[in-house]
Parts: structure tokens; sequence; C-alpha cells
């Protein structure tokens, strides 16, 4: 099965960030489709993947699509009918 990685680049000062966290977790009990990373900006490791994907802004979620060509970005906290558009998307189950 195809699986979309969700990478959440996320900070230990951010106010919004719990909140981010507890929907991925609660997200991901709905879906078998994808891989869940969770990124923080407290690690030199983590640091990398932050400046490699030009990550300014936290809570970010990344999606990373076998039939994507790129990435999908979102900031902030999402819904789940976000979160369910754009990972169909990557998946090559709906047009952008």
């Amino acid at each position: 099965m195809k699986k979309a990685k969700i990478i959440l680049f996320t900070s230990v000062t951010c106010p919004y960030c719990p909140a981010a966290k507890n929907f991925i977790k609660e997200y991901s009990k709905t879906r078998d489709d994808m891989e869940i990373r969770e990124v923080s900006n407290i690690t030199p490791q983590d640091m990398e993947l932050f400046k490699k994907f030009e990550i300014r802004s936290v809570p970010t979620f990344l999606i990373i699509g076998p039939d994507y060509e790129g990435f999908i970005g979102l900031k902030g906290v999402q819904t789940k009918e976000v979160m369910d558009k754009y990972i169909d998307i990557s998946l090559g189950k709906r047009k952008l």
C-alpha cells in the first residue's frame, strides 16, 4: 500500500504546537495510508530538516506523497477535511 509521509514541524515554545500534536495523534487513527514523524527545533539533526524545507513557522505539516511531485506544506493547526484533501492529492486519489 502506498503511504503519504507527514512531517509535523514543532517547537517547544510554540503555544499552538500541542494542539497540532493532539490533532495528528487523533487523526492518525482514521487513516492507515500515512506515516507521521514529528520534528522539533531542539536538536541539530531536526534543525537540518527545518532548513532543508525552509520551515519558518510552527506548527507546519509537510505532506510528501508517492504520486505528487514535490511536497505540500500546511501552516497551523489543521482540520480533518483539509488533511484528507491534501493526503489524497499526494496519493493521487484527487487532483489539486
